[in-house]
This record gives structure tokens, C-alpha cells and sequence, in this order.
């Protein structure tokens, strides 16, 4: 009878390592194949892309530069018009939303992407609005006390002016008493949040840097605020040491901005993009997020 137990004991944690390792390798893919949903390594479109495409009626000759200019058409394609954020795009309903739904699943837009190793030289915390900016860094504190570490923590942030609706919700949130204390700008903002937001006391202590990329001026003279990139560009300036980068993203973005940092940093560097699932995201919005990803891949494979 003694026997027997030890048996199944021995069965049971047999089998319980056997679950584990299938889960860690399902999430080891996910990570791996993160651009590799979209194009292979020689910018070819895969089946699910080349789907996506067809239903959304982009005509390309099946080049990675063709996909590029039919989608980044603003009219046609898939990416917005160029001025309009995010948020300002507004999504149209269409009878086959399951069928795109079950595609941008398939390109690894929707679930949650979780770090694949525990210790990292820099965590990295994207800019956002200011709803993105609280849940990526209460992401980055969740990843913390699940036992993730990190010896840097870097702000990758500009100098973006805050929308009416981010400060009316700052001050909601806040509830600020002077409102020249409300902060102006998404570094501010970046910043305010960090220093304020609850931290683990092991992470509480950890050096911080602030990237504020400055606004840039477009070819009609108008301010555009920086992107992903330029805040990247900012941080290298500061000849960071090499080391392992952790990005903290969130879906649909995490492809993109992984994308973004391993195009930009140097090749020393070894960079991990992972994020929460996605919630309550429109389909406007996966497309032109896909767009950029696209534009973004072709120049990292440099084709």
C-alpha cells in the first residue's frame, strides 16, 4: 500500500512538470513567433496575413513592400489618417467581426504575453494614454511581485501635450487642488503616475530615467508628438549600458513595439516585448497597430 502511494506521488508530480513545461513551451512560442505571425524572417506574408488581407480587400502582389504602400493608405488601407490618434478612430460594424477577431488572435494581437525569463538589466515602460500608462506600469508591478526583477526601470516618454480628456480624467483620479499641479504633458504625466502609484518595496528603490522626446515639426509645420521610435532614439543618447530589455507593452501593440526596439537598439541588446490581453479594442484599431507593425518589420528586416 506504501508503495502504491509513492507511485502515484511520483505520478502526480510526473505529471503536474509535464503540464508546466507544455505551458512555459505554448508561451515560449507566442514570444518567438510574435512577428513571425505576420511575415517570415524574409518578408514573406503568412497565410493568416495573406487572410486578412482578403477580407479587407488590399490589393498587393504579395511582396512585403506592396502590403506596406496598400495598407498604409489611409483611405484605402488600414492605417489612419495622419494627424488622428488612437483614440480618435472610429470603428464601423461590419457581419464578419468574428472572422477578423479570430485572425488578429491567430497574429498574436489579442492574448496576454507573458516574460519568458526572471531577471533583466532594464524594464522599459512605453508611453501611452494616460488609461494605458496606469495599466502597463500596474502590469510591470504585478510582473514584480510574481518574482520578475529588474535592476533599471527607463520612462520611454515625450513631450506629447495631454488631451482635455486625459486631464479631466487626471483630475478625477486625483483630485487635484490646484490645477497648475496637474501634469501637462505624457512625460509628466509618466513621471506623476510612477512616483505616485503603490509600489513593491523591492521595486520602490530601483533607479529610474526619463525619457521626454521633444515634440517634432512636420513638412507643413505643424507639432506632431513623437513616436515609439524617437523615444528609443532619446534613450540611446544616453549610451545605456548593454544589456536585457523587458518591455511593457499591451495588446494589441506588444508585436509592434517589440518591432520598434529590436529595429532601433543595438543588436547588443536583447529585448523581450510582453503585455496584457486586450480589452475592449476596435477592429479600426488592430488594423492600423497591424499597418505599423508591417512598416515597421520591413525596415528591421530591411527590405
Amino acid at each position: 500500500m506504501k508503495n502504491k502511494k509513492l507511485v502515484l506521488f511520483a505520478l502526480t508530480l510526473f505529471i503536474g512538470a509535464g503540464i508546466a513545461t507544455m505551458n512555459k513551451n505554448h508561451e515560449s512560442v507566442v514570444q518567438e513567433t510574435c512577428n513571425k505571425s505576420i511575415v517570415n524572417e524574409q518578408g514573406h506574408p503568412t497565410d493568416v496575413l495573406l487572410q486578412l488581407l482578403s477580407l479587407t480587400d488590399i490589393e498587393h502582389d504579395g511582396s512585403l513592400a506592396s502590403i506596406v504602400q496598400a495598407t498604409q493608405k489611409a483611405d484605402s488601407g488600414w492605417m489612419r489618417k495622419e494627424g488622428c490618434e488612437r483614440w480618435d478612430i472610429v470603428d464601423t460594424n461590419v457581419a464578419n467581426q468574428n472572422d477578423f477577431f479570430d485572425l488578429f488572435h491567430k497574429l498574436h494581437l489579442v492574448d496576454e504575453i507573458v516574460p519568458q525569463q526572471q531577471q533583466y538589466d532594464y524594464v522599459l515602460l512605453m508611453g501611452a494614454a494616460y488609461d494605458r500608462i496606469a495599466s502597463r506600469l500596474q502590469y510591470a508591478i504585478q510582473l514584480c511581485k510574481q518574482g520578475v526583477r529588474f535592476d533599471n526601470v527607463v520612462i520611454l516618454s515625450g513631450a506629447r501635450p495631454l488631451t482635455d480628456a486625459e486631464i479631466t480624467a487626471l483630475q478625477r483620479d486625483y483630485n487635484f487642488k490646484d490645477s497648475a499641479a496637474v501634469p501637462a504633458t505624457e512625460a509628466e504625466l509618466m513621471q506623476f503616475v510612477y512616483d505616485t502609484i503603490k509600489k513593491p518595496e523591492n521595486m520602490d528603490h530601483i533607479p529610474v530615467v526619463l525619457i521626454n522626446a521633444p515634440m517634432k515639426i512636420t513638412k507643413n509645420g505643424a507639432l506632431a508628438r513623437p513616436t515609439t521610435g524617437d523615444t528609443v532614439i532619446e534613450w540611446m543618447k544616453l549610451n545605456p549600458v548593454v544589456g536585457s530589455c523587458l518591455v511593457i507593452s499591451n495588446q494589441p501593440y506588444v508585436c509592434y513595439q517589440d518591432s520598434v526596439a529590436k529595429t532601433l537598439l543595438p543588436h547588443d541588446f536583447t529585448v523581450e516585448t510582453v503585455g496584457e490581453k486586450s480589452h475592449d479594442v476596435t477592429i479600426g484599431i488592430y488594423l492600423d497597430t497591424l499597418a505599423r507593425n508591417l512598416y515597421q518589420e520591413k525596415i528591421r528586416l530591411s527590405l
